[in-house]
């Protein structure tokens, strides 16, 4: 028996082929049993900074859908903790809304290999046609530009480009009308601030419409994954659009796999078939 749970937990592990590298932390992402957990053993991931290791229960490796929706909210809560946002008395939506929005454009940069593990999860999740970690290695993947509308289940919002000179007066590159559900954006936005300013607006929408009160930090984080989750779900073509954006930015490349890096390998294969097929 423990012959088998030590060959499953050296399998896990080889299916997260990556460190993740994020302010000051080099975090390993593996798959052990919740028994090994140093804080709350009846989560299914937790970030262990001390430890240096990103951990993910291995019951999550059959659930891509729950595995997308726990790596993004590790991913959420090492965000926030860099960008100081780690005490209950921070009740801003507003400095959650900006740590998340460059964080998550930083993370890509920084793991585009990670990155395109975490959007190959994600397009099983939506369907297989969505192709999000094709749109990070290939610029032969067809991307329509900025959305006109995004699906809120009951509510739509619709997104608008604002004059330069609106911008220059009002001193905002764009925000985010609650009342009449429009995000607006700067026709001058470009390159990384681009991609930092739609995600930003865009949170601010997912926030208003998920439900997400500032009152509980940690329920705050889990909200915002899976309220991030969800539009993603709903919304796939924004999503290849912020995804675009932020491949457009980045300072190098998803790195194709070299003869002798198994990992890279690893990666390769997970980008070609799928992630249900290669964690099986």
């Amino acid at each position: 028996m423990k012959a088998g749970l030590a060959q499953r937990s050296s399998h896990y592990e080889a299916i997260a082929p990556f460190t993740l590298h994020y302010g000051a932390y080099r975090l390993k992402v593996v798959f052990v049993s919740r028994k090994q957990f140093t804080r709350d053993r009846r989560r299914l991931s937790e970030v262990d900074l001390n430890g240096q290791l990103i951990r993910l229960d291995p019951s999550l490796v059959d659930r891509p859908a729950l595995l997308a929706e726990h790596f993004m909210r590790v991913c959420i809560r090492l965000i926030h903790y860099v960008n100081g946002l780690s005490d209950d008395y921070i009740r801003s939506e507003e400095s959650f809304t900006h740590s998340l929005a460059n964080g998550l454009v930083s993370l890509a940069h920084r793991n585009p290999s990670a990155w395109a593990w975490f959007n190959a999860l994600l397009s099983e999740h939506i369907t297989a046609q969505a192709s999000f970690q094709r749109v990070l290695i290939s610029d032969q993947v067809h991307v329509r530009g900025m959305p006109k509308r995004l699906n809120f289940g009951r509510h739509v919002v619709t997104l608008h480009w604002w004059p330069k000179r609106l911008a220059v007066r009002y001193q905002e590159w764009g925000f985010f009308d609650y009342a009449n559900n429009r995000i607006h954006l700067s026709r001058e936005l470009h390159g990384p601030h681009l991609a930092v300013i739609a995600l930003h607006e865009i949170m601010h929408a997912i926030h208003h419409h998920g439900s997400c009160k500032t009152g509980n930090r940690n329920r705050f984080m889990q909200q915002q994954a899976v309220a991030l989750t969800a539009f993603i779900r709903r919304n796939p073509s924004a999503w290849r659009w912020l995804l675009r954006l932020i491949r457009s930015t980045a300072h190098q490349p998803v790195k194709r796999a070299s003869k002798n890096a198994a990992n890279d390998r690893l990666m390769e294969e997970v980008i070609r078939t799928g992630a249900r097929n290669f964690a099986a």
